[in-house]
């Protein structure tokens, strides 16, 4: 059995001495003369244990720089695992959606680069893209421009960072050249052009867009109809329906057609039978002043996951592989990895399915996405109860949906999604609740008159743009709200609800910034610039 004392020395030297009370000392063991055991206690004298065998304890010393170096060395482990655990949660807030780099202060130009009026502004990966007459992608921290590709007029490309595809990635699809002369151009990410082809289609049914590396065509089927004049068509301001239209109007189905980008293989056609709502058919302007009939109207949007094709009395909702939902039931369509998807129908009803299309949850409600996260969003997912998300329950689930918490009280929408802390619009405030327990921590009163439509968040700040609308009194009917479009982002404190800042922007028109590898890039008045 061995007892440990510990002295201190005059010469601040700490010792650790070991003595060893075994009643003999080990064979086979070796001492500084020699080896230690039977033949060390034959060599003693009579009645006298050997000097090693008298004193068998082993003295280390450890002088006091080394302790405290040791001391150091910790700290310093400790100082760089929380600096690189610091570094993991900034790279995973930059890679979530809205994730900004830290944002304490009102934000100022930090670059600005000249972008046509007409352009728009994607995110690709670490690349803003300024897609107008061809690409320009540009460097969103510095400005710097990182390849051009001149592709000609009216250029559009897909938005590979929306469609959640990962073999998206790697090449941008776009559609070029003017309505009789449309080509679909491909791009790696130096901007090299890797594959190119003409659209083979009728410019003057064909509406369509890029969607990853799908290309998404709608057009009419049959000859058109004639119309007569309708001068006194009036919209009913609450129903959306149209007295004495359907009688007039026969509105032509639609096929529906996703290509391979780049081969032109039909990978699905489905053909949109055309009848029931018409609200789509009329355009109307200055109140009920002008009106005019548009049947073979037809547009093609995207949205994270599914592409939607609207028109005149038609509409269809279709996923990643081109292929449409029953019914026309679904309305948005949100991945999860590895197949999974939440699917959002029109009644606001969320499941959760696999790559079979296999239901795994039914929440029994809406399942609410953050516009903005940390990326910690999926660790707990927030639900309110369909057709009551301004008066029904709010419930929130754990990332094995099991129940958390439920509240009474309805949320329309999240606005950011932390670890600890979600921004909803609970109509009329916006309000911070706390994600462990569904306690109310903070509220803010939401703009009177704006509405918000963007979300970010740099970890510690909810950051929103707030759109403010007036009635213009411009008499230009192509601009009929005039100049009295306004934007402001304002950034709240997630612990207490507090404003931190706010800065307007310098045109209300243009669309919302976007979060581009932890930068903040507006297009506006004809630049595109980092807010910083």
């Amino acid at each position: 059995m061995a007892h440990r004392r510990r002295h201190q020395h005059e010469d601040e030297t700490v010792v650790f001495e070991l003595v060893d009370t075994a009643s003999e000392p080990p064979r086979d063991a070796t001492g500084p003369d020699g080896p230690v055991g039977e033949d060390v206690a034959d060599a003693a004298g009579p009645g006298e244990a050997p000097a090693d065998a008298r004193r068998s304890s082993r003295r280390r010393t450890v002088p006091r720089w080394a302790l405290v170096a040791g001391a150091l060395g910790i700290v310093g482990v400790l100082f760089t695992g929380a600096r690189l655990h610091s570094q993991h949660l900034e790279a995973q807030r930059v890679a979530a959606p809205g994730g900004l780099l830290p944002m304490s202060t009102a934000p100022a130009s930090l670059w600005s680069a000249p972008a046509d009026v007409g352009s728009t502004l994607l995110a690709w990966d670490d690349l803003a893209l300024v897609v107008g007459d061809g690409v320009r992608a540009l460097d969103p921290a510095t400005g710097e421009v990182r390849w051009q590709a001149d592709l000609g007029t009216a250029t559009q490309c897909g938005d590979p960072e929306r469609a959640g595809e990962e073999r998206w990635s790697d090449q941008l699809v776009c559609l070029a050249g003017e309505a009789d002369a449309r080509e679909v151009v491909v791009l790696d990410r130096d901007g090299e052009v890797v594959a190119q082809r003409s659209v083979d289609a009728d410019p003057t049914d064909l509406a369509a867009t890029v969607f990853g590396d799908l290309l998404v065509s709608a057009t009419r089927l049959g000859e058109p109809v004639p119309v007569e004049k309708l001068d006194e068509v009036q919209v009913a301001a609450l129903t959306g329906e149209i007295d004495g239209l359907a009688s007039r109007l026969r509105p032509r189905d639609v096929r529906v057609v996703f290509e391979d980008a780049r081969s032109g293989e039909v990978v699905e056609e489905t053909v949109l039978e055309a009848g029931g709502d018409l609200t789509a058919c009329v355009v109307v302007n200055d109140g009920l002043d002008s009106i005019e009939v548009e049947p073979d109207r037809l547009d093609v949007s995207q949205g994270p996951a599914t592409i939607r094709v609207s028109g005149c009395g038609v509409g269809g909702t279709f996923g990643l592989d081109g292929r449409p939902f029953e019914g026309g039931e679904v309305q948005e369509v949100r991945p999860l990895g590895d197949g999974k998807v939440v699917l959002t129908g029109s009644q606001g009803r969320s499941t959760v399915v696999d790559a079979a299309g296999e239901t795994l949850w039914d929440p029994d409600g809406t399942i609410l996405e953050p516009m903005a996260s940390d990326g910690t969003a999926d660790a707990t997912t927030l639900v309110s109860k369909p057709g009551s998300v301004i008066n029904g329950a709010l419930r929130a689930f754990d990332s094995d949906r099991e129940p958390l918490w439920s509240s009474g009280d309805g949320v329309w929408q999240v606005l950011v999604q932390t670890a600890g802390t979600a921004v909803v619009v609970r109509s009329p405030d916006v309000v911070g609740i706390d994600l462990t327990t569904g306690d109310e921590l903070w509220t803010t009163e939401s703009p009177e008159d704006g509405f918000i439509d963007a979300a970010y968040t740099d970890g510690t700040h909810a950051i929103v743009r707030i759109l403010r609308y007036r009635e213009s009194e411009s008499d230009d009917p192509s601009t009929p709200w005039g100049s009295d479009v306004t934007a402001t982002l304002v950034a709240w404190d997630l612990a207490d609800g507090s404003r931190a800042w706010s800065v307007r922007l310098t045109d209300g028109y243009g669309d919302a910034p976007l979060a581009i590898d932890g930068s903040l890039v507006v297009k506006q008045e004809g630049t595109v610039s980092r807010l910083g």
